[in-house]
């Protein structure tokens, strides 16, 4: 499985060119257990057929920084997706923003979700229709836990709707 990089076209809102990482059974094995072809079909391109379908894949871009699979996947009014790409690579360290005072004065939290820059494993909780509620483990100690909805969408089958509940960090 090759996952997408950093060839995302904007203008044509084709899928990114892929980058140079190819995940094989045993690299998705150990954080999908049995469900791992399904996140294998939806790096290769296939319409994921669940909502958890589509977070697993999200959570293997987390882990290999593929900042552009994370931002074609998910829905935030007023963003492009060249936009939300951006800002995937600041939390994923891949990039780094200067921070003004204000940015310092409000960034309690920050420091969390700073932790997805090294994520060492994934935990399904529970899954609906249209929700996920899982948690990521972190290398530095810390999980998140959250519950995310998703939208459908006739490329990727869903999208991250940018509504969680939880969000919490432990």
């Amino acid at each position: 499985v090759t996952l997408f990089g950093s060839g995302f076209d904007a203008a044509t809102a084709t899928r990114p060119a892929p980058n140079k990482v190819t995940l094989s059974r045993e690299d998705l094995e150990p954080d999908h257990g049995d469900s791992w072809e399904s996140v294998n079909a939806v790096l290769q391109g296939q319409p994921a057929e669940t909502p958890e379908a589509i977070m697993r894949a999200r959570f293997t871009a987390v882990k290999y920084k593929d900042i552009n699979l994370l931002a074609a996947t998910e829905v935030e009014e007023g963003t492009t997706q060249r936009n939300r790409a951006q800002g995937w690579a600041v939390t994923l360290g891949l990039q780094t923003q200067e921070k003004g005072f204000f940015d310092n004065l409000f960034s309690k939290g920050e420091e969390d979700i700073e932790s997805l820059k090294d994520v060492e494993g994934f935990e399904v909780v529970d899954a609906k229709a249209d929700w996920v509620e899982f948690k990521i483990r972190c290398k530095n100690g810390k999980t998140l836990h959250e519950k995310s909805t998703f939208t459908k969408n006739d490329k990727w089958g869903f999208v991250y709707s940018g509504e969680s509940e939880f969000g919490e960090w432990s």
